[in-house]
C-alpha cells in the first residue's frame, strides 16, 4: 500500500516555492494505491482532489486510515481496504496526519495542530490555501490519541514544540515519537516514548549531530513482537539530508 502522483502524469509536481520560506507541500495529486506483490494487480483506492496519502492498516487488515484534504481539512479519514465506507476521523478545524492503530485496533495516535488563537487560525488557512505545511513562530505540534470514529480524543504530550510520527508501542501501553524536546540547535529531533496517558517521558535516542546537519532521529517504527525498531536518521551522513535506515535492538 502506498500513495503516488501518478495518475496525474509521468512528471512529478513542482516544487514548492520556498523564496517565501520553509514549506512542505501536501500535493493535491496523492492518491492512495493497493498492490498485490504476488499477482502485480494494482487498485487505486482514491480518486478525489485532494491529498490522500500517509496511510497504515488496521491491525486485522480490514480498515486503512489516512490522512486527506479532501473536505478542504487537513484531516483524518478512515476507510476499508477496497476504498469503501470512507469515514472522517476528526471534524474539529486542524493540521493533523501520520495516524497507526493501537495493536488492538482500538484506538489511533496521530500529530496534530489545532488553532487556539486568531493568527493561529490564519496561518492554517494559509497552510490550507497553500496546500502545504508552514511552520510559523510559536507552532506547537503534539501527540494525541483517539477512538477510530474520532471520539474520546486525549492530547498526549504537551511539549509545545514539535512531536510528529507517533507509534504504539506493540504492548499498547506507551507511544514511540520524533520531538525537538530539548533540542540544543535547529533541526535537532530525538526519539521519545511516552505513556498513554501523558506521564512518564523517556528519550530514546541521543543523536547530537551539529549546528550545520541538525542531528536527526525520527519516523520509528517497530517489529509485531516489540524486540526490533525501525528509524531514519542523518547519522554518519555528511549533511542533514543524507538519511539512511537504521535497526537497533530494543531493550527495556
Amino acid at each position: 500500500m502506498y500513495s503516488s502522483t501518478k495518475a496525474a502524469g509521468d512528471e512529478p509536481p513542482p516544487p514548492p516555492d520556498r523564496a517565501k520560506g520553509y514549506r512542505w507541500a501536501l500535493y493535491r495529486e496523492f492518491d492512495i494505491y493497493l498492490l498485490d506483490p504476488r499477482t502485480g494487480r494494482e487498485t487505486r483506492l482514491t480518486s478525489v482532489d485532494g491529498y490522500d496519502a500517509e496511510t497504515t492498516v488496521s491491525p486485522d487488515g480490514k480498515r486503512l486510515v489516512f490522512m486527506s484534504h479532501r473536505d478542504g481539512a487537513f484531516t483524518l479519514y478512515t476507510m476499508n481496504v477496497d476504498g469503501t465506507d470512507v469515514r472522517r476521523v476528526e471534524q474539529k478545524k486542524c493540521y493533523t496526519g501520520g495516524p497507526f492503530f493501537s495493536p488492538d485496533g482500538r484506538w489511533l495516535v496521530f500529530r496534530s495542530f489545532y488553532p487556539g488563537t486568531p493568527e493561529q487560525h490564519q496561518e492554517l488557512d494559509r497552510m490550507l490555501a497553500e496546500r502545504s505545511l508552514i511552520p510559523f513562530h510559536g507552532m506547537a505540534i503534539e501527540v494525541y490519541v483517539s477512538r477510530p470514529d474520532g471520539s474520546e480524543l486525549r492530547q498526549v504530550t504537551k511539549t509545545g514544540r514539535i512531536n510528529f510520527a507517533p507509534i504504539f508501542h506493540p504492548d499498547g501501553k506507551r507511544i514511540l515519537f520524533t520531538s525537538d524536546v530539548g533540542a540544543k540547535h535547529r533541526g535537532q529531533y530525538a526519539l521519545w516514548l511516552i505513556n498513554n496517558d501523558g506521564s512518564g517521558p523517556q528519550q530514546v535516542t541521543f543523536h547530537e549531530g551539529t549546528a550545520e546537519n541538525g542531528g536527526f532521529d525520527g519516523f520509528p517504527c517497530f517489529s509485531p513482537d516489540g524486540k526490533t525498531i525501525a528509524w531514519i536518521s542523518n547519522r554518519n551522513g555528511t549533511s542533514r539530508r543524507d538519511l539512511n535506515v537504521f535497526l537497533a535492538g530494543w531493550r527495556e
